[in-house]
């Protein structure tokens, strides 16, 4: 059995070989239309993570010769891609400016600005973050508004950290079970920058901290949709959100 870093390296390496293959992505095209015809679908969503910096370009032409394809029956393609600013394999394997051109819609996956590989706690998905790179999808890779989709998160990271100040656990708590984690006693406190809630406590000799996903933040993300033009919301992930969050995307996407 693999640990998680050897089948990350694992996977990592066999999407290089299918990329940097002819003959292999036109395989995974074939295969990729075939499913779309068989199941009648009406576009695809591409999510590929965890790809080398180096294959960058290659990874564009795959979304340059399928896209097309794609067209040819009538069905849509969207692509999702990081924050432009991060690591290798996270954020520096994309050219947000191609994909934007060539794809129906680019997919901003606004979360995890902390995350499982983050070195101190913080929020999954703050205001200020999501803005600026949002900025830097519209300026710096010029890519139409109209063409963005803003994901947005449904669960938060409950960070607990020791004396010393190491993080010793980063539990992922869905936005519908977050007021159950809560201390009775906890108050949240309103971030203005982040536009969410933020609580931070004792656990013995530990302390928790929480930048809160809920319907508050919510509202204050999906504002930036309409400020911005883009072309609507996505998520991540269904189920693990609150009942009443679908009212309110479709409210602010009128």
């Amino acid at each position: 059995m693999l640990g998680n870093s050897e089948a990350a390296n694992e996977s990592l390496e066999i999407t290089s070989k299918i990329l940097n293959s002819y003959e292999l992505r036109q395989k995974l095209i074939e295969e990729i239309i075939n499913k779309c015809v068989k199941y009648k679908l009406d576009g695809i969503n591409l999510d590929f993570e965890n790809m080398k910096q180096e294959d960058k370009d290659m990874y564009s032409r795959f979304i340059i010769e399928l896209a097309p394809r794609l067209k040819e029956i009538g069905l849509v393609i969207s692509v999702d891609v990081t924050a432009p600013d991060g690591g290798e394999t996270w954020s520096m394997c994309f050219d947000r400016n191609v994909i934007g051109d060539v794809a129906d819609y680019i997919v901003f996956m606004a979360y995890d600005e902390y995350g499982v590989s983050s070195t101190k706690p913080g929020t999954t998905s703050g205001y200020d973050w999501i803005k600026l790179n949002l900025n830097k999808f519209l300026e710096t890779e010029k890519i139409k508004s109209e063409k963005i989709i803003l994901a947005v998160p449904f669960y938060t990271r409950v960070w607990t950290t020791n004396s010393e100040g190491k993080i010793i656990s980063r539990n992922t708590v869905n936005m519908k079970n977050i007021d159950k984690v809560l201390p009775s006693n906890v108050q949240k406190q309103w971030d203005n920058n982040l536009k969410q809630n933020y609580v931070e406590y004792e656990d013995g000799k530990n302390k928790k901290q929480i930048w809160i996903e809920d319907i508050d933040s919510l509202k204050e993300k999906l504002s930036l949709i309409s400020q911005n033009s883009l072309a609507g919301v996505a998520s991540w992930q269904k189920d693990m959100e609150q009942e009443e969050v679908w009212k309110i995307i479709e409210e602010n996407l009128k």
